[in-house]
């Protein structure tokens, strides 16, 4: 696939992304690598050329998932910049907004709403809503960056929290996903290992199944898996113990809790100085963190770069001599080929209609 075939022509004004060379090559028809690929199978080195001047390899050598992985990013890129506009928008409203309200002390309990900061509150809920296809995939609901397009759903599954684990003695748990081919994914838990430890043994006993564990500081267990799998798991993920952490001994449909999201713009109540309190720093969060994920996807796009970079085929002078003289042999041979030099320089700049008039002349005489 040619990377001109998947890169978002209407990029954002707001990206910085777009002076990347790559991405200049990726959005120029005239100078994608497709182009290239094509010139160099109509147009072979001469026999006599040495070996190694022109590399035929085209977009073999690239990396497979290339293209798929520019597009997200790119596509990511672009909706982190309107997501980080629209955010700064509505902070500079709601800033303005509590200083116009004077002493916040003795500020009313209910203002008058405010039809602007409403609208643009709805206008960051619809965006928030388009995040899953306008990033191509790339951005979880707490703006987490995957290059190959599926981010991750993260949820926390109940009774399987760290207290519950490191309590109630050692015990093997067994998980099963309804309807699914695999046999139940088993692990020990000993109440005496620690919390990465914990979540690497369930990482290991879960990741057949789709599902991957991991220790945070903050949040303590924190489950993932693909948006495709999520619905599966959703509708069923069943635990089986030995009678400690579920008594019945029997499998158990367990509770699948979704992580919030960054920022929930529907709940947020501005129609009063205290709710504006409590939504500026929301703002402020969300907006770091939209921060620090551009940074992430630049990071990937400066690697696609390198990547291009490091398997982009060259020539050096000799080859270019070679090739243009093998093409200077084959225009002067082909038929009708002078006539059609004659016009090229007239023919720049002139309606479609002239420059077809002019080569029906030129064919006629």
């Amino acid at each position: 696939m040619p990377l001109e075939s998947i890169v978002p022509a209407d990029r954002n004004p707001l990206s910085g992304a777009s002076n990347s060379p790559l991405r200049r090559l990726a959005a120029s028809p005239s100078t994608a690598p497709a182009a290239v690929s094509s010139a160099r199978a109509t147009a072979p080195p001469p026999p006599d050329t040495a070996p190694g001047l022109w590399p035929d390899s085209g977009v073999r050598n690239w990396s497979p998932g290339l293209n798929q992985q520019l597009a997200t990013a790119q596509q990511s890129q672009d909706y982190l910049d309107q997501l980080q506009d629209r955010l700064l928008t509505l902070k500079g409203l709601v800033s303005r907004r509590l200083a116009s309200s004077g002493d916040q002390a003795t500020a009313p309990e209910n203002g008058p709403r405010d039809a602007q900061l409403a609208r643009r509150r709805d206008e960051l809920q619809r965006l928030w809503k388009q995040r899953p296809e306008a990033s191509g995939g790339g951005l979880d609901t707490q703006l987490g960056f995957d290059a190959d397009g599926t981010a991750p759903q993260r949820f926390r599954v109940r009774g399987l929290d760290a207290r519950t684990l490191q309590s109630a003695g050692s015990e093997t748990l067994a998980f099963s996903v309804p309807g699914a081919r695999q046999q139940p994914a088993s692990v020990r838990i000993d109440p005496n290992l620690s919390l990465g430890s914990l979540a690497q043994r369930l990482d290991q006993a879960l990741a057949p199944i789709g599902v991957r564990v991991k220790a945070e500081p903050q949040a303590g267990l924190v489950f993932q898996t693909s948006p495709a799998q999520w619905e599966r798991l959703s509708e069923g993920l069943m635990v089986k113990g030995e009678g400690k952490r579920f008594p019945t001994g029997q499998p158990v449909r367990v509770q699948l809790d979704p992580t919030p999201a960054l920022i929930n713009p529907a709940l947020w109540q501005l129609d009063s100085p205290e709710g504006l309190r409590q939504v500026l720093p929301e703002i402020v969060r969300a907006s770091r963190q939209i921060e620090q994920t551009q940074s992430q996807v630049q990071r990937s796009l400066d690697r696609a770069d390198q990547t291009l970079d490091a398997n982009t085929p060259t020539a050096d002078a000799r080859a270019c001599e070679a090739f243009a003289t093998q093409f200077a042999g084959q225009s002067a041979s082909a038929q009708g080929f002078a006539n059609l030099a004659a016009l090229v320089g007239s023919a720049q700049g002139l309606p479609r209609h002239r420059v077809e008039s002019l080569l029906k002349i030129q064919a006629e005489s």
